[in-house]
């Protein structure tokens, strides 16, 4: 059970003093949104966080209207992320496992990249600079700040010429960089072979598991058994779903709420007759999590948000409809 909970955690889940209007760091946005999504390119980048350093080789296909992305870490165990479309495989070569589960939403496998949408304009103010260039290419930085303390900001410094971001911060309040993704090579070849976006792990012998399709996800069809009263301001219900584990006596219930550029998933399951679960605050990288006990069952908050929000969330999850 606990192990279960870990992989889906696992799985789980950017100087210059001159800004112009928010309109144009919109544009950028939205032009970033098209370059994560329809340009092929490949490239080494580093993720801090934690004062750990995390490289990775990072190749992104497209062909015929459809992405393809591999993620490869580069260290001795060799973890590989591929995503295409809304499925992402996970491939745990010091497990031996293999996860294969639905992606929610769209965001890019770059992670501490923000998405742009209508809510992120009512929860965040928006502005764009000029900056010195990036792996000698000339950037535009934009600034993504929280209207208050329930959010994270994002720094991102966006390659002119194709919007790419080169490097990407995820920021506390008081300005501390969270967490940060920087490429340190990056290139755009016209054409990737498809070779280039398979595995190279030799999962024979590996334990595949598929702990998303069993799952039901709706917000209509499934009888909402809890909720969470007294949400931070901006976040709304996004996903309520019913995650059947072969692990667990009975579905996990699954919540995910946004502010349209931030999410929290919410966990609640029955703790197996073995387990001691541990209440409190946990954190890694720019994710916070909460747990806590509620009639009996386990309550996890977890997302790329301040603690604050995370524990108000868990705390405000209660039993049964209104």
């Amino acid at each position: 059970m606990i192990r279960t909970r870990r992989l889906r955690w696992l799985v789980f889940l950017c100087l210059a003093p001159f800004a112009v209007p928010a309109e144009e760091a919109v544009d950028w946005l939205r032009k970033m949104d098209q370059a994560l999504n329809t340009l092929n390119y490949q490239g080494v980048f580093v993720r801090l966080r934690d004062g750990q350093v995390d490289p990775m080789k990072v190749i992104h296909r497209v062909h015929d209207g459809r992405a393809v992305e591999r993620l490869i870490a580069l260290d001795d165990v060799g973890r590989e992320i591929i995503s295409s479309g809304d499925e992402v495989v996970c491939f745990f070569p010091d497990s031996e496992s293999v996860v294969v589960e639905k992606r929610i939403g769209h965001q890019p496998l770059l992670g501490a990249v923000p998405a742009l949408s209508e809510e992120v304009l009512r929860n965040y103010l928006l502005s764009v600079k000029t900056g010195k260039s990036v792996l000698n290419r000339v950037v535009i930085i934009i600034d993504v700040n929280p209207k208050d303390h329930f959010r994270y900001g994002y720094r991102l410094w966006l390659d002119e010429q194709t919007g790419l971001p080169l490097i990407s911060q995820v920021r506390g309040g008081q300005g501390q960089i969270i967490e940060q993704m920087r490429f340190a090579s990056i290139e755009f070849p016209d054409e990737i072979p498809e070779t280039a976006v398979m595995s190279g792990v030799d999962a024979t012998g590996y334990r595949w598991s598929y702990p998303e399709h069993k799952a039901k996800q709706t917000l209509a069809n499934v009888e909402q058994a809890w909720r969470a009263d007294n949400l931070p301001a901006g976040f709304v219900l996004a996903v309520y779903r019913l995650d059947s584990q072969s692990q667990a006596t009975q579905p996990v219930v699954h919540m995910v709420f946004s502010d349209g550029l931030a999410s929290v998933s919410v966990f609640v399951e029955k703790p197996g007759p073995d387990e001691k679960p541990r209440s409190g605050p946990s954190r890694m990288g720019a994710a916070n999590a909460y747990t806590l006990l509620v009639k009996e069952h386990l309550v996890t908050a977890i997302g790329e948000v301040p603690p604050v929000t995370v524990r108000n969330i868990a705390s405000s999850v209660v039993a049964g409809t209104p």
